[in-house]
Parts: C-alpha cells; structure tokens; sequence
C-alpha cells in the first residue's frame, strides 16, 4: 500500500494539484458574480437504500434520466461518454455483446454464455450474459456507475464494478412525456411514457421506445449495395401498489431488434501458414489505428480492405441475407417491501427474463451465423433495519441461468482446403448461484461511521458443447448453413447427409465457494463533507470458453478469479452547495485474471498470475449561476501484469486506456415570449489501448476525442421543447474493437460510429 501512495503521490498529484488551483481559480471567478441555484441533490440506491450519492463512501458516477435523453443515450454501449475510468464496448457487432470494464477491470470474451465482470443489474436484477444489455434503455429514471469491487451486497460477479440501471416508477398524478426525433441515415425515434393513479392504491405507467434507422452506415462493396438499418420497438408496464404495510412494484416488458447487422473491417493479413508471403512488417498500424502502412498484405483467401474504409467489406448475396440481427427479449421483476416496523423492512426481488436472437457476423473470410437463446430467473430475499444508532443488511440471493448456442460459419478457408460445409459449435450451460450476504454500518460516534460486510457465494456450473465439422455427401439435405440450423440433430448425427466430425467437444461441470468482504471507514467533519477509506474483495467465478475452438485445450475450464482493493476517497460540497467534488484513489491487487493466452492455433481462455493496478477518479459539478452548470471528470489508470508467460509478463491490461477526460457545459438564456434558449455540449477523450493482453500492435485502439453538441429552445414552466443536436462533431475515426483470428492470421475490427445530426420535439408534463 504504500508503495502505491508513493508511486501516486509522483505521478498524479502535481498535475492533478495544477489542475485543481486552475478549476478553482475559474469557479471562484464565476462566484464572485451574483449566483443563484444551487447543485440539485442526487439521490441513488447504491448500496441498497435511498442515499444521497454524497453520503455514499463508494466512487459513483450517477447519470440522470432526463439528463440522458437529452444527450440522446438511448445505448447502453454510449453510457461511456460521461464516465471515466469506464471502457464500454462491442466485442461482436453493433451492440450485440456490449462489454463494460471499469479501472481495467472487466471480461475480455465475446462469447455470449460468459457472465460479466462488471455486475449489470436493471431494477435489481442481475444481467447473467452481456447480450442482454443493450435492450433496456427505455424510459430510464436514472444509471448508477459503481466503481470498484462490489462483492458483498450484489449478486453476482461484480469484481470490476456495477452498473444499475433503474426504470422509471408510476406517479399518482397524471404525469409523462412524447419525444420524437429525426436526423440523418434516415432515422425516426420515438420515446414516451404516460403514469398515473388507477386506483386509491395502485398507480401505473407505459412506456415506449421505437427506433428506425432505414439506412445502414455499411455499404457491401461486393453488390454496391448500402445494408438495410436497423428497427428496434420496446414496451415495458409497470403497477405499483401501496396496501397497508407493503407496497409491490410489478414490471413486464418486451423488447425487438431487427434488420442489418454491422460488417467487420478485415484489415489484412500477419505473417502465417495461410499467408506465406506475408511481411509482419506490413501490418504495422499507422496513422490512427485504421490504417495499414504500405503494402497491405492479403492471404490466400483474400483477407484485406485496401480501400481503408471503415463502413465498407465484401459480403457475398448469400452472406448479406444472413447478415441481419432478430432479438426478442422478455421478462418480469417484481419487486415487494413490507415494513414490519418503522425500523425493519422485508424486500423480495424476483426476475425472469429469456432471450433468443439469431444473427450474422462477421466477413466473407469468415461469416458466423449465432442462433442463441438465453434463460433466466432469480430471487432475492434481505431485511434491512435499524437497532439504535446503527443500521443493517441481511439477505440471500438464488439464480439459475441457461446459455444453449448453435452457431455455424463458412468460410474460404474451411470450404477449400478441408471441402466443410460448414463447421460449426454449440454449448448448452447451466449456472446455478447461491449467496448469503450481511452488511452492518456502525455508528461509532457523530462524526465516525464504520461500514462492514461479508458474503458467502457458492456456483456450480455445466457445460456440454464443442466444435465440429461437417462434411457433407453430394446431393445430401445438409450442405448450408440454414439447413444446419433448421435441424440441429442432423447436424450434430447425420445419417446419410454427411459426417459430423467433432473437432472438440467436452462434457464437464465445475463448483466453487467463495466468501468477500468489505470494511469502511467514514469521516464526516461538518454536513458538506466526507471523507472514507476502504478495503473491499469479490471475485468472479470461472466458466467454460464459448466459442468456436480448434483444440481440446481450448476447452479446459478456467478458474474464478479475485480482488482486493483499497481507495481513500473524498466528497465536498464547496460555495454553499454551488460545487461538488468528488475524488478518490485506489489500488488493485488482482489475481488470477481471466484472460487470453497464446496456444497451438488459437488463443486459449486462462488464468494470469497476477496484476497491479493503480489510479485516481476525480469529477467536479459547478452551478454558479441559475443559467450555467458545468462538468469536468477526470481518470488516471496504471495496470500492469505479471505472468509466467512471456508473451504476456508485464504488458498493459486490456480495454485499460490511461487517461479518460470528460466534461460538458450547458448555458441556458431567456427568449422573448417566455422561452428559455440552450446550448450546450460534452465531450470525452480517450487513451489508446490494448483490446487483449498480448498487446499486439495489431489489436489496438487509438485515442479518440469525441464532442456532441445540442442547442434547444423550451417553453418557460411549459410542456414544449424543440431542440437540434450533433453527435462526433468531428466525425472522429477510430476503432472499438480489433482482435486477431490466429488460425488464419486475419485482423478483424469493428469501428466507432460516424458524425450524425438531427432535431427533436418533446413535450413532457
């Protein structure tokens, strides 16, 4: 630990200390002008009850409902705009497996039937696949960033962090709002909701989303074609009712995904069996991380965009009608809390949630159709009270999930030199999970508060699948990919069609326990401030690797992996509540990573040794005046690993960039006629990064910049607001995510979005 202050103290502080005298130097100015509003009170549920997020000794980013509308985030994979130290990204296409790591932490693993490390949690309910998370961001009361291990009072695998998102409740009086908006790539949104009291007890709510974009960014350079966009609708209800001493909430909801899926990029081809020819001098990146130097390389399959434009790849007419996403999700929370007594209170949280989805992904060099379908349910139980001065958490938690996967892909590759059509992989995983959990906050005296929490998990997880070839007979039933998927038991024993040959395959179950805790210590010197220390544990359980696999190594479960982590933290509340500071920094011993290592043709999923990570987080709010609120965030990581293997000692963790700096400001004016103009903008700047623990320069990301801007124009105290908007001002060109097909030596990336412009009107009551 105090190789950590030391290491902090010279590297961070005299320019943090720097940038602090300049902030407030420019705040102070502000307020010698006449000011009038004050910061408005955030409210959050990080650990388990209504709190200000000033009195929560954790590192929070909260993020408004309203305030997300308005920078249009209706996105999970967009959330990362306004958070540092938080990496969200999609590892297949699109959005289809978005991936969240906060301050390094977080899975490196595309494959759907891998829980999270960083906890998902809508309404309560944990996320059991990362496939799941891009459907919820409909009529959002507000997003909670928790950062840091979170391995007492949530349940399951929250070693990086959690992130909760919380739907909006009814109201009794007749409340909601309409927003509809247009922009370019002929896209129409709507977004609305209508809440009120249908009895003396019960009040409802209905919310709809509904999206369609008619024009795809990506354009199939084989046909000259532009892809189809992308519809998407979303519905959700919710009852809430107040009988005596128990009050229910009861949400369904049902959401729809349909059209053109994004195309990888291939960017050319490294040095290999498949590529002889090839230099590895000639896939140095150059330029911004889109780029190849001179002399692109192809293989003999043709891997290779030479055009260098990120929204265009070859898609034979067979492969872009397979090229399109379908994902239906459905499931109910219901959420009952009985108060026995003003100091005692039973909540039972219970989720049910199944999703199925089949979609194309992928090139011509190697296309993938996924057929997945995802099932889950949960249930929690905790009493919470207070006995005197001091309060408590007590509870238990259940969940089983399913994973069943059935994906087969073509490729030149496997057609040509081995006469499969096609090859392909399944997986049908259960995980059950079981907790008990306790959390205590002592009061020790006016000023002191001690926080404690211990949980004990137990997991126990089955895994049956692999990967096998089909080598069909002429004339057979099953020579294509739709024919795989319309009847799998063929596939998998077809007598007559062909021969099934397993390549890999394994039939194996794991179990493991686990207990993390938590202790912190509060100081409170006066109301507007705090200052904590903590040390926190959690691990996140092992699992089986879910993907296409060339060897039986590949197959081999990996085990749990676990954190410790300290942070000293502070939140001020500065100029009589007109300035928020919050800081905190922290140190990471991390073991037993789950992570990519090399193998005989392709990587294999294991556990690293070890890694140490340091940083700071720091996020100032200023309102000093009623018509100027400003923001500023800032994130500082270290990561490092430490490995038995070569290829892997000492390189930088994945999806870990350096620096994250974010910020925005918003200036509203009076109009004549009472309205109320607005401008305002956000940005967020990015370190390069790694996308695997290799660091190959390959598989890299540069630093990125991206800045929105909105101006809009409100009715004074009225229901009407019109407003236009550009979102990547810049049009900033870069990468999210890029990974190496080590069989065929290929470079697959996927891009960040274009510059898009638009308007909307809204009316909200």
């Amino acid at each position: 630990m105090s190789q950590f202050i030391n290491r902090l103290l010279r590297l961070s502080i005299p320019q943090a200390s720097n940038a602090k005298i300049v902030i407030v130097a420019v705040i102070s100015g502000l307020l010698s002008t006449q000011a009038y509003a004050a910061l408005e009170e955030v409210v959050i549920t990080a650990q388990k009850k209504a709190q200000s997020i000033n009195d929560v000794s954790l590192s929070v980013n909260a993020v408004q409902g309203d305030r997300m509308r308005e920078l249009g985030l209706d996105d999970a994979i967009e959330l990362d705009i306004i958070l540092t130290n938080v990496d969200i990204k999609s590892t297949i296409s699109g959005d289809v497996n978005p991936i969240v790591s906060i301050r390094g932490v977080g899975l490196n693993s595309a494959a759907s039937n891998n829980n999270p490390s960083v906890g998902i949690y809508v309404d309560e309910v944990f996320l059991a696949s990362p496939a799941m998370l891009s459907m919820f961001m409909m009529d959002i009361d507000r997003v909670e960033a928790l950062k840091g291990p979170q391995g007492t009072l949530y349940g399951r695998n929250s070693s990086g962090g959690a992130i909760n998102i919380h739907s909006a409740l009814p109201t009794e009086e007749p409340s909601g709002f309409a927003e509809l908006s247009g922009g370019d790539y002929d896209t129409v949104k709507f977004e609305g909701a209508y809440s009120q009291g249908l009895t003396e007890n019960v009040a409802g709510r209905i919310s709809v989303f509904y999206e369609n974009q008619g024009d795809s960014y990506y354009t199939n350079t084989t046909t000259g074609d532009e892809l189809d966009g992308i519809e998407k609708f979303g519905i959700r209800g919710t009852l809430q009712g107040s009988f005596e001493n128990t009050e229910a909430t009861l949400k369904v909801f049902y959401f729809d995904s349909e059209g053109s899926n994004a195309i990888a990029e291939t960017v050319g081809t490294a040095a290999g069996p498949f590529s002889p020819f090839c230099a590895a001098a000639n896939m140095v990146l150059a330029g911004n991380g889109d780029e190849l130097s001179p002399g692109i390389c192809t293989d003999i399959i043709g891997g290779g965009d030479t055009d260098r434009d990120r929204f265009t790849n070859s898609l034979t007419p067979a492969n872009e009608e397979r090229n399109t996403i379908d994902t239906d999700l459905t499931g109910v929370n219901l959420k009952i809390e009985h108060d026995f007594s003003d100091s005692l209170t039973l909540t039972s949280v219970t989720g049910y949630m199944t999703q199925d989805r089949v979609f194309g992904d992928g090139a011509d060099i190697l296309f993938i159709v996924h057929d997945e379908e995802m099932e889950q349910w949960s249930q929690e139980l905790r009493l919470s009270g207070n006995v005197g001065s001091h309060s408590f958490i007590l509870g238990g938690f259940y969940s089983n999930d399913t994973a069943e996967m059935f994906n087969p892909f073509t490729s030149p590759f496997t057609l040509v030199a081995l006469g499969v059509d096609p090859l392909f992989h399944y997986v049908d995983q259960e995980t059950d999970a079981y907790a008990l959990f306790a959390s205590v906050d002592w009061t020790l005296t006016d000023q002191f508060t001690l926080t404690t929490g211990i949980r004990y998990t137990y997991e126990e997880q089955s895994f049956v699948g692999g990967t096998t070839a089909l080598f069909p007979i002429p004339g057979g039933p099953l020579s294509t990919v739709e024919a795989v998927l319309a009847d799998r038991d063929l596939a998998l024993n077809a007598p007559g069609a062909g021969l099934g040959v397993p390549l890999t395959f394994t039939d194996d179950e794991i179990d493991e326990t686990d207990v993390s805790f938590r202790a912190a210590l509060e100081y409170r010197p006066d109301e507007d401030k705090l200052f904590y220390a903590s040390i926190s544990t959690a691990f996140k359980s092992g699992g089986f690797y879910g993907d296409f696999t060339t060897s039986q190594d590949q197959l081999v479960p990996f085990d749990s992996e676990q954190i410790m982590a300290y942070e000293i933290g502070t939140k001020l509340t500065l100029f009589s509540g007109l300035v928020q500071a919050n800081g905190a920094v922290f140190y990471y011993d991390y073991e037993d990573i789950q992570a990519q290592v090399p193998g005989t043709f392709s990587f294999l999923y294991r556990n690293v040794e070890e890694a140490d990570i340091y940083g700071l987080d720091l996020e100032i709010f200023a309102s000093p005046t009623d018509n100027l609120d400003l923001r500023f965030g800032f994130g500082y990581i270290d990561t490092e690993l430490s490995s038995s293997i070569a290829a892997i000692d000492g390189n930088e963790m994945s999806n870990a960039p350096e620096v994250q700096v974010t910020g925005g400001a918003r200036y509203q004016f009076p109009v004549a006629n009472s309205w109320i103009g607005a401008v305002e903008g956000d940005f967020k700047y990015s370190d390069d990064k790694f996308t695997e623990s290799f660091n190959i320069p390959l598989n890299y990301t540069d630093s990125y910049l991206t800045v929105n801007g909105r101006i809009s124009l409100a009715q004074e105290n009225g229901p009407w607001e019109v407003a236009f908007f550009v979102r990547n001002i810049t049009d900033e060109d870069n990468r999210e995510e890029a990974f190496n097909v080590d069989l065929i030596n290929t470079i697959f990336t996927f891009p960040t979005a274009p510059r898009t412009f638009g308007g909307s009107i809204s009316y909200e009551f």
